[in-house]
């Protein structure tokens, strides 16, 4: 159906890598927001996708980068509900695509906050230039937008020589126009600015989790091993008391029949031999006993640990029980209601330190509402225990080091705001007690 010429167009084209694989009208697209129509080739996918409004001359004007998954079936996730829209009417100022500056709303510069994990930065790089491809196809005009054409009126032609006042006037819109085109360089040189340092930021974020997680693993194993050397000290030092006290009562029994010996090398030679058998039985008979004590001992600790595993087993099977009784109940109790008020675009935003505004899907609620603070270091990149450890130094930034008289150091220093930028035994550390910590590192590396 034809449109006004002073209507805007609305498209939907979606990217693969650096190439567009499908371009479609917008009310194509709401059908297949609603369920009708499915999607095979897009199953089980998150789909990078851009919703344009165009002009009658074939100019991109507003621009939105968004974000959408598609289930096994091919069809959207149903919890999406992103205002393409109101974005395009809220957006700010972005490249010259032939018609000015468009409105454009991406992960770098998103009106509504909220909505930013579901957009996506275009590439501004020489050759991969997302704004370049869309601008070809949308002046390729594959969908066949037409526009009503209004009757032109023709111009006079003016027979006499432009005047000094016309030639200022001329003079002062090119002036104007030229002015207007270097602040649009600016702000689209501005804007691609942004785009590579959201890339870079992106980058350092993804290189701070896995120092994170390296360390954390380092600093377990390293806390394993410790255990580890205490506990087999602690055996060796135990079975070293049992053996000097066998050797110190068998030092005792020894010098007994040695004794006897001695007194009886007077008597006969018969009777000098039966108590040298004798000395060797009972020996062997106390060597016996004391091997079959160390077994006897070393089967119980075996047995203890067996029923310690077991005990652990079966807590861990009441726990996994306890909660998908509580999942089923909430789900029996409450998700219909939530799956109604996402449906109206009402969503569930919860603030935690570090992770800061956190939109919360209805399916991880019960997640959320058991732990929070473990939700949010899932979200931080970070295991439980460095959120913790975050967490203490976020609220109180002391130094935590031990004096030589064992009292806590306590110096106020510099508060981490970041939990991927914190390290324990560092950042919670006064530059008086820093300095080993860093040494016992460097050694330990």
């Amino acid at each position: 159906m034809p449109l006004d010429v002073n209507e805007l167009a609305e498209a939907i084209y979606v990217y693969e890598g650096n190439r567009i694989i499908r371009e479609m009208l917008y009310p194509e697209f709401e059908a297949i927001l609603d369920g009708y129509v499915p999607i095979p080739e897009f199953a089980g996918k998150q789909i990078r996708a851009v919703y344009v409004r165009i002009n009658s001359h074939l100019f991109v004007k507003a621009a939105v980068f968004f974000l959408i998954e598609f289930d096994t079936e091919g069809f959207p996730d149903r919890r999406w509900n992103v205002p393409l829209g109101q974005l395009a009417d809220s957006a700010t100022n972005g490249p010259d695509l032939g018609a000015g500056a468009i409105r454009l709303a991406c992960a770098s510069q998103c009106p509504i906050e909220w909505h930013q994990p579901r957009m996506w930065d275009p590439s501004v790089a020489t050759g991969k230039n997302n704004f370049a491809l869309l601008k070809k196809y949308v002046k390729a005009n594959k969908l066949g937008l037409i526009w009503r054409q209004s009757a032109e009126v023709p111009q006079a032609v003016p027979s006499h020589a432009v005047d000094t006042a016309s030639a200022r006037a001329l003079k002062a819109k090119f002036e104007t126009e030229a002015r207007t085109h270097v602040a649009q360089l600016l702000k689209e040189q501005r804007f691609k600015m942004s785009v590579q340092r959201n890339q870079f930021q992106q980058q350092v974020d993804s290189l701070k989790q896995e120092h994170q997680s390296r360390l954390a693993r380092y600093q377990e194993a390293l806390a394993e091993r410790e255990k580890e050397l205490v506990a087999l000290h602690g055996a060796n030092q135990q079975l070293k008391e049992k053996m000097d006290a066998q050797m110190s009562k068998m030092a005792g029994i020894r010098e007994y029949f040695e004794h006897k010996l001695k007194s009886a090398q007077a008597g006969e030679q018969e009777s000098v031999q039966s108590l040298r058998e004798q000395y060797e039985l009972e020996m062997q008979m106390k060597l016996e006993a004391a091997t079959s004590d160390l077994q006897d001992m070393i089967q119980m600790r075996d047995m203890e640990l067996l029923y310690r595993n077991e005990q652990e087993a079966s807590l861990n099977e009441e726990i996994a029980r306890l909660r998908a009784e509580v999942q089923s109940l909430m789900g029996n109790s409450g998700d219909e209601i939530l799956e109604r008020l996402q449906q109206y675009g009402i969503n569930f935003v919860a603030y935690q330190p570090g992770a800061g505004h956190i939109t919360i899907p209805v399916a991880e609620l019960t997640e959320y509402t058991e732990n929070p603070q473990d939700y949010a270091a899932k979200k931080c990149g970070l295991t439980p225990s460095q959120y913790q450890s975050w967490l203490a130094h976020y609220n109180n930034p002391s130094c935590c080091a031990l004096k030589a008289d064992g009292s806590v150091c306590g110096a106020h220093i510099e508060r981490v705001h970041n939990p991927n930028d914190f390290h324990p035994g560092e950042n919670d550390r006064c530059a008086e007690h820093r300095t080993p910590v860093a040494r016992q590192f460097a050694v330990l590396s």
